[in-house]
């Protein structure tokens, strides 16, 4: 499937058991010969269908998070903006990745939230971290965290451990 976007330079395909929706559910990792090939791939992640079955393509990378976890596939935070940046000029930069559906700028605070109408411009953006650059100053680029997802988790996990406990 992946041949027909340029050369594999690695592949490296895992499944893990007990997926929530399936008896298993398989990843991996796909390295190729040129950033071009990663971002055609990139670009129509939101159209990758295999075995009748769509999956998701995402760069490849923790983009300065600290910790890991679900995110929003359609948003981005924006770190280390300039005071002078206005919403026209975030919105004239990030449109290069794809539409934007809103832009909540906190000048103040010289951070950004984007969201944009497709996973494929999230993850543009996100394979360009080294290279986002606005008013000549590079700004930071990363995921959003869906807190609601992961902390359903961690309460879960949490609630799990507390009847185990109580059991022994």
């Amino acid at each position: 499937y992946f041949g027909k976007y340029g050369t594999i330079t690695k592949m490296k395909v895992k499944l893990k058991h007990g997926h929530k929706y399936r008896d298993e559910r398989v990843f991996g990792f796909i390295s190729f010969a040129s950033e071009n090939e990663v971002r055609a791939i990139l670009k129509d992640c939101d159209h990758h269908k295999m075995h009748g079955e769509r999956f998701d393509c995402m760069a490849c990378g923790r983009f300065g998070l600290t910790r890991l976890g679900p995110i929003l596939k359609d948003q981005l935070f924006v770190g280390g903006v300039p005071p002078a940046v206005t919403q026209t000029m975030l919105s004239d930069y990030f449109s290069r990745y794809g539409n934007i559906n809103n832009i909540r700028l906190r000048q103040d605070k010289g951070f950004a939230f984007i969201t944009f109408d497709s996973l494929a411009a999230v993850q543009l953006a996100l394979h360009a971290y080294n290279h986002n650059r606005i008013d000549g100053q590079w700004v930071e680029v990363k995921p959003v965290l869906n807190n609601k997802v992961a902390g359903s988790a961690r309460a879960s996990s949490r609630d799990r451990r507390d009847r185990e406990g109580s059991d022994g």
